[in-house]
C-alpha cells in the first residue's frame, strides 16, 4: 500500500459501512428483515475491516465478525456478533437457518459498534 493511501482506504470502507448500516435501517421499516439483516452484518464486517487497515494497513479476509471484531470491543458485543454470524448466512441461502426476530436490535447495536469505531480511528 502507498504511503498515506491507507487513510484513504480506511475511509472508503468506513463509509461503505455507514452506508449499509442505513440501508438496513431502511430495509427493516420497510419490512424487509432478512435483507436488513444482511446489511447489519455488512455494516459490521466492513467497519471492522476500516479498523484493521487503519490500525495495521491491511485486513483480514474473512466475513466471520467473531474473527474480525477489535480486541478492545468483542467483549461488549460477542452476543451480537454471535448471533449475526449465522443470520448472514441464513439470509443468503434458504437451507441455513438464522433468526432474525432481533433486526432492529442487532441495528441498534451495530450503529453503536460503527460510532465507537469512528471515535476511535478519529483520534
Amino acid at each position: 500500500m502507498m504511503e498515506g493511501s491507507e487513510g484513504f482506504e480506511f475511509e472508503k470502507w468506513l463509509d461503505q459501512a455507514k452506508s449499509d448500516i442505513d440501508d438496513a435501517e431502511y430495509l427493516f421499516k420497510d419490512g424487509r428483515a432478512s435483507s436488513a439483516a444482511f446489511h447489519v452484518h455488512q455494516a459490521l464486517e466492513k467497519a471492522f475491516k476500516a479498523y484493521q487497515i487503519k490500525v495495521g494497513g491491511e485486513h483480514d479476509y474473512s466475513h466471520d465478525l467473531l474473527q474480525l471484531v477489535p480486541a478492545d470491543i468483542e467483549a461488549d458485543y460477542a452476543s451480537l456478533l454471535a448471533d449475526l454470524n449465522p443470520v448472514y448466512t441464513g439470509t443468503r441461502y434458504p437451507n441455513v437457518s438464522g433468526s432474525i426476530e432481533d433486526v432492529g436490535e442487532y441495528i441498534k447495536e451495530a450503529k453503536e459498534v460503527l460510532e465507537w469505531i469512528r471515535k476511535q480511528l478519529k483520534e
